[in-house]
């Protein structure tokens, strides 16, 4: 599974070199965003990974009958994960359209909105927390979810389905790339040469150093 890092070391090439520029909060904005961008896809790749640990011990379980309170607990484990899963993947499309229209590409992030993998996670997230508003209700549905994951780990709810797999994550590992592309052309290929300069002179050197 991927990993993201793009945003590393490129807040000299975001950032203005003057504090007082008058794009300095945007472009401060579009660093911190692109950085949150980072953590929240890699937050997303560890609680797939621990779905997937999940699924090799509850295999281990299958066909036989559970009885432990130990054992049990791993079915509450792999739900725990999707849904903290469930709501990273919905808030990184969120944070990604925000970045969008930050770098000016509201388009894009009008083609995320309507797009069915982003509202499948979003209805997805609002049926599982009116089920959780009314378990009055809803209770038997809420503890159907718990055995209801097939290889995928896919879970349907009133016609909505979504599933905790890389499969899910295309559409995002695009995005992600296609934002690091437009920074990269946007602000570090313009300002490579001279933030670079300006960077390996010794005064700067010294400076930094002082104020670290």
């Amino acid at each position: 599974m991927r990993t993201f890092d793009d945003s590393y070391g490129t807040y000299k090439y975001i950032l203005p070199l003057l504090l007082d520029d008058p794009d300095y909060e945007l472009r401060a904005s579009i660093y911190s965003m692109f950085h949150c961008l980072d953590n929240f896809m890699n937050t997303i790749i560890l609680e797939l990974g621990r779905i997937n640990e999940d699924n090799i011990v509850l295999e281990r379980m299958a066909n036989r009958s559970i009885k432990k309170f130990e054992e049990r607990l791993w079915f509450t484990t792999l739900w725990a994960d999707y849904y903290f899963f469930l709501n990273t993947v919905e808030r990184t499309y969120r944070l990604a359209m925000k970045l969008y229209i930050k770098l000016d590409f509201a388009q894009k992030a009008k083609e995320i909105r309507e797009n069915k993998q982003f509202n499948d996670a979003r209805l997805m997230r609002n049926k599982i927390e009116h089920i959780y508003e009314e378990l009055a209700k809803h209770g038997e549905q809420f503890s159907h979810q718990y055995g209801s994951m097939g290889e995928k780990n896919r879970i349907e709810i009133d016609g909505v389905s979504f599933g905790a797999s890389e499969d899910s994550l295309q559409l995002l590992y695009q995005i992600y790339d296609d934002i690091s592309n437009i920074i990269v052309k946007k602000y570090i290929e313009p300002n490579k040469k001279v933030v670079d300069q300006i960077w390996a002179a010794p005064s700067f050197q010294s400076h930094v150093e002082q104020n670290d």
